[in-house]
């Protein structure tokens, strides 16, 4: 588990520098319309991954800003790492990927959320036994009262069905899914979209095998 809790921490913390340099009012827009708590402070985000690897890995994470992703459709994007330890050992990580949309109205002029939970397999007699991707009105977190952070979507849009499968069956491959929505992937053009956010997080760091196995899972769903 260090090695990935590594890599999210690295992802996090290179998100974190990002959203250290937007103008200080539109961040503000930002923090009031998600409500939950935006870590970016880096060593925070370093004693909570030091935690993590200390073994609470029961921790709740706060909202954790993403790396610039130049995406159409939203203008900023944050990730929540949940883990949990199943009966047969080891470790899972599900993602719950909060996105910011700069659209206002007279009933709300700090902008729009919205949120995907990429899940693991559930157990016993769910109808969701196989890792998932679904929608999600409420977010799991830390920093407010109740513990739940509400998106921007109406209560009436569903968030149990439709569960779509993906094609992940471990950590790394959640992690890879999420990379791959928010940044997108070409693996003809490895310059560009998640690789080149890959390149730019860990060009650094002893974290190139990691990279090359996510790039491998990656080209194992793309044409």
């Amino acid at each position: 588990m260090h090695d990935f809790a590594d890599l999210l921490r690295d992802y996090a913390i290179f998100g974190a520098k990002a959203f250290n340099k937007v103008p200080e009012d539109y961040r503000r827009r930002i923090e009031k319309s998600i409500e939950g708590k935006i870590e970016r402070n880096e060593r925070q985000i370093e004693r909570l991954f030091h935690e993590l690897k200390s073994g609470n890995i029961q921790l709740y994470f706060p909202f954790l800003p993403v790396p610039e992703s130049g995406a159409k459709g939203f203008q900023r994007a944050f990730f929540v790492p949940r883990f949990s330890t199943p009966p047969q050992g080891g470790f899972h990580c599900a993602f719950c990927v909060v996105l910011w949309i700069d659209h206002t109205s007279e009933e709300n002029r700090w902008g729009h959320t919205m949120a995907f939970r990429l899940e693991p397999a559930d157990s016993g007699d769910s109808a969701h036994a196989y890792p998932h991707i679904q929608i999600s009105k409420r977010v799991r977190s830390v920093g407010n009262q109740a513990g739940v952070v509400r998106t921007s979507l109406p209560e009436w849009i569903p968030d149990s069905y439709p569960a779509f499968p993906l094609p992940a069956e471990s950590p790394m491959g959640f992690f890879a899914s999420a990379l791959a929505s928010i940044h997108g992937y070409n693996k003809n053009y490895l310059g560009k979209f998640a690789p080149k956010v890959l390149s730019n997080v860990y060009s650094s760091t002893s974290k190139l095998s990691s990279v090359r196995e996510i790039i491998k899972r990656l080209d194992q769903w793309a044409t």
